[in-house]
C-alpha cells in the first residue's frame, strides 16, 4: 500500500515538472524563432500609443526612419498595418544606427567593388609588326633503314611558302597581370529617375511630402498624417474637404462646407470609389489619399487652363515668368511655376489661381493664408503634367 502511494506521488510530480517545462519552452521558442528572423537588429514589443514614427524617433534617433522598421519575418509593413499596430506586437529594429538622409527613393545597396578601378599599367612595348607565316605539317611517317619496307610516300607536296624573312619578336611578354575586376552582382536600381530631379527644390514626390507635412501639421513620414482632422473637418495628409471629394467622385452631399454648412460635417454619402465607403475608410487609406491628391491636381490643372482659355490664354503663357503682387500692402515678387500653380489651386481653387494670374487678385483661405505663400513656397519643384495626369500611385 505504501509503495503504491509513493508511485502515485512520483507520477504526479513528474507531470507537474513536464507541464512547467512545456509552458516555459513555448514562449522561449517563440522568442528564439522571432530573433532568428530579426538577425540584423533587435526585437521591440509595441506599447500602448506607440506608432512606427515614435518608435523610430526613440530607438533610431529620427522618426523619419520609421520605414526601416520591419515585421519580425523581415517583410515591410503595408499602409494598413502601419495604421493599425497592436500593443504586444513585436517588430524588428535595424541594428545599424546610421545617419539617414531623407530621399524620395531608398538607397539601393550597390557597394563599390574593390579593385574595380585597379591601376593596370599600359604595356610599354609596341605590338609585333611582323606577320606569322603559315607552314606545312611535318611528315608523320617514320624513316626506316629498310628501303624496301612498304611505307607510303609522304603525300604532301613540298612547302611552297618561302622562308619567313621576319626576325623573331624582340619584345618581352607583358609582365603585368590582368586583374579580374568582376561586375558587382547587384541588380540595377529599380527606382525611376524623375526628370531634372537634381535641380530646383526637388521632384514631384518631394513637393508632395513638403505640402503634406504643412497641411497635416505632422512631419514627413509620420503615418498619422493621413488620419489628421482639423477644427473645420478637413482631413488627411492633404486636408481634403467635402467639396473637393464631391468633385473627385468619392462623396455626395446636398449641403456641405461652402454650400450651406459652417464646416465639413461629412453627413453625406460615399460612392464606393476605390473601395472607400466611409470617412474612416478614407482616413485609414494612405494609398487612396495619394491617388486623390493626384486626381485633384489633374482636375485643377484642367480647370485653370479652361478659365484662362476663355481669355485666349493658357498656363504656358505664365510659366517661368516673374510677377509682382500686392499682399496686404506689401509688394511680393514670385516666379510662376507648375508646382506653385498646383499648390495655389489646392489652397484657393482653380478660380483663385486664374484671378491671380489674369487680374493680380490675391486671395486668402479661412485661416488667412495667402495664395502667394503657397505659390512661392511650393513653387520651383521640377514636375511635369505626366507626374499627376498618370494616376498610377508613384
Amino acid at each position: 500500500m505504501l509503495l503504491r502511494k509513493s508511485f502515485i506521488i512520483l507520477a504526479l510530480a513528474n507531470l507537474v515538472v513536464k507541464t512547467l517545462l512545456l509552458a516555459f519552452m513555448q514562449p522561449a521558442g517563440a522568442i528564439l524563432i522571432a530573433q532568428s528572423y530579426c538577425r540584423l537588429g533587435s526585437l521591440y514589443t509595441v506599447q500602448s500609443r506607440d506608432n512606427l514614427f515614435s518608435i523610430a524617433r526613440e530607438r533610431l534617433g529620427n522618426g523619419n526612419r520609421w520605414r526601416e522598421i520591419t515585421k519580425i519575418d523581415g517583410s515591410i509593413f503595408t499602409d494598413a498595418e502601419v495604421a493599425n499596430l497592436e500593443p504586444g506586437q513585436q517588430v524588428c529594429i535595424p541594428g545599424f544606427n546610421t545617419v539617414s538622409i531623407p530621399r524620395p527613393y531608398p538607397n539601393y545597396p550597390n557597394p563599390v567593388y574593390p579593385n574595380q578601378n585597379y591601376p593596370n599599367p599600359a604595356y610599354p612595348y609596341p605590338t609585333n609588326p611582323y606577320p606569322t607565316y603559315p607552314t606545312y605539317p611535318t611528315n608523320p611517317y617514320p624513316t626506316y633503314p629498310n628501303q624496301a619496307y612498304p611505307y607510303p610516300t609522304y603525300p604532301y607536296p613540298t612547302n611552297p611558302y618561302p622562308t619567313n624573312p621576319y626576325p623573331a619578336n624582340p619584345y618581352p611578354a607583358n609582365p603585368y597581370p590582368t586583374y579580374p575586376n568582376p561586375t558587382y552582382p547587384y541588380p540595377a536600381n529599380p527606382y525611376p529617375n524623375y526628370p531634372n530631379q537634381n535641380y530646383g527644390k526637388g521632384n514631384f514626390r518631394q513637393m508632395l511630402e513638403a505640402l503634406g507635412a504643412f497641411e497635416s501639421g505632422r512631419p514627413s513620414g509620420d503615418p498619422y498624417q493621413y488620419r489628421v482632422e482639423n477644427q473645420l473637418g478637413f482631413m488627411g495628409k492633404y486636408q481634403f474637404g467635402e467639396a473637393l471629394l464631391i468633385d473627385l467622385g468619392y462623396y455626395t452631399a446636398g449641403t456641405y462646407y461652402g454650400n450651406g454648412a459652417r464646416k465639413n460635417f461629412w453627413r453625406g454619402s460615399w460612392t464606393g470609389k476605390n473601395g472607400i465607403n466611409s470617412k474612416e475608410e478614407f482616413k485609414n487609406s494612405p494609398q487612396v489619399q495619394e491617388i486623390a491628391i493626384r486626381e485633384a491636381f489633374n482636375l485643377n490643372w484642367q480647370r485653370v487652363n479652361s478659365r484662362l482659355a476663355k481669355q485666349g490664354q493658357s498656363v504656358n503663357d505664365y510659366l517661368g515668368r516673374q510677377k509682382t503682387f500686392m499682399d496686404r500692402g506689401q509688394s511680393k515678387t514670385i516666379t510662376i511655376s507648375l508646382s506653385g500653380i498646383l499648390a495655389g489651386a489646392h489652397l484657393r481653387g482653380p478660380g483663385g489661381v486664374a484671378d491671380l494670374l489674369m487680374n493680380n487678385q490675391v486671395s486668402y483661405d479661412t485661416n488667412g493664408t495667402s495664395i502667394l505663400r503657397y505659390m512661392d513656397e511650393y513653387g520651383g519643384y521640377n514636375i511635369t503634367q505626366t507626374d499627376f495626369s498618370n494616376l498610377g500611385y508613384r
